[in-house]
This record gives C-alpha cells, structure tokens and sequence, in this order.
C-alpha cells in the first residue's frame, strides 16, 4: 500500500452492512472474498451520491491490498481525462 492512493477508512466488518442497506448482504459478502479478482473482472460502482459506493470500493481496494493485489482506485472523470484510458477528441484532448 506504499503508492496506495486510497483515502479514508473503508471496512468491511462482518455484520456493518447499514451503510447501503439496498444493496443485499449476500452481495457485499461475495464481493468481500474477492473471487472478481481471481475471474480478471473489474467491478464499476454506479448510483447517486451518498449512497455508499466511495466506501465500499476503499473497503474493497484496501481487502485487495491486504491480500497482496494490485488495486487501482480512481474516479470516472480520471478515467476519462486519462491518457491511457481516455479517448482522444478532435481538439487534442482527452474525454
């Protein structure tokens, strides 16, 4: 975690589920073992603000970590203003 550009204290406790009670227990508990990472699949969060995506990805990124796994954390306009990930416009620019 030396480069690690995860802020915050996401944690994933067995039983502290009341941050997104939308989202099924059983969800949050497979995503917390981390099989994604063993099928190469990322995992993209989307909904409204204050819905608890922020904190379930660091939870997520920093259990990555923990088990020695690369992990990128960044957001939708990083993504899309990124050189390597972004797509270039007429203008030069990246969108």
């Amino acid at each position: 975690m030396k480069h690690c550009s995860l802020y915050g204290h996401g944690i994933l406790h067995i039983g502290c589920f009341d941050f997104q009670p939308s989202i099924p227990v059983a969800t949050i508990k497979e995503l917390a073992e981390l099989g994604f990472l063993d099928r190469a699949e990322n995992i993209v969060l989307v909904g409204p603000s204050g819905t608890g995506k922020t904190h379930l990805a660091i939870a997520l990124g920093l259990k990555a970590c923990m088990a020695r796994k690369r992990v990128l954390f960044t957001t939708v306009h990083a993504l899309r203003s990124s050189p390597k990930f972004g797509v270039k416009t007429a203008s030069g620019r990246y969108s």
